[in-house]
């Protein structure tokens, strides 16, 4: 499974954006330390991970047009959801970043 890492940081009470990408966790772990939400301080975000390509959705249609129902299908291009890894919850210390497995 091919993909790559991003650090998302809030960037106000409604959005988040994408910092950073990298392409192992270590490297994506290391550079937390200097990312931060708009209402923390560094070593704050979530990391995820997108894996590479699409995924295609059928979708089946109905309409009624002048009394006349109509079937038919759809394929709805879609990127591969992406999938959580941890979020940084600020500096130990020792300036280390304190990860937790809870999303939110």
């Amino acid at each position: 499974m091919k993909g790559f890492y991003f650090i998302e940081n809030a960037t106000d009470e409604w959005r988040s954006s994408e910092t950073a990408y990298f392409s192992t966790l270590k490297e994506a772990k290391e550079a937390m330390k200097y990312c931060a939400d708009w209402f923390c301080g560094e070593g704050t975000g979530r990391i995820y991970y997108q894996e590479f390509g699409i995924d295609l959705k059928t979708t089946a249609i109905t309409t009624v047009e002048h009394g006349k129902v109509t079937e038919e299908t759809r394929k709805e291009l879609r990127r591969k959801p992406r999938k959580f890894i941890c979020r940084g919850k600020g500096l130990d210390e020792n300036g280390n970043v304190i990860f937790s497995e809870k999303e939110y």
